[in-house]
């Protein structure tokens, strides 16, 4: 049996490689993936945020970069949305579309920093 040259073998390579990148160029999948893999991220840094009850900073994208502050209502995040009870006003609470979120920052009650971006 005769071994495959190396000539061959880097062809094939190529061939793989530019398929596999041309593949990737013209559809969007990559795309979505990318987008659902960082929303499941950040839900996840939501959700552990929650369970801690740490204060959470989130960078919202709207216009004017919206900035808002405060701790997660509830100790499950919803697929879609977040209650969050703001910090400078403990008696209003504002729901956030998960989308919308450019950053997350948390800082537990112990001081522990994590962060999230897409």
């Amino acid at each position: 049996m005769e071994k495959p040259s190396t000539i061959k073998k880097l062809r094939n390579f190529l061939v793989m490689t530019s398929s596999v990148l041309l593949d990737t160029f013209l559809s969007d999948d990559a795309d979505k993936r990318l987008a659902k893999a960082k929303l499941r991220e950040m839900r996840e840094t939501l959700q552990r945020a929650a369970y801690e009850k740490s204060l959470v900073v989130l960078q919202l994208d709207s216009e004017n970069n919206e900035v808002i502050s405060g701790w997660i209502v509830g100790k499950n995040i919803g697929k879609e949305q977040v209650v969050i009870k703001i910090q400078d006003n403990q008696q209003q609470m504002r729901i956030v579309d998960l989308k919308s979120i450019v950053k997350v920052s948390t800082l537990s009650p112990e001081g522990k920093n994590m962060k999230a971006a897409r």
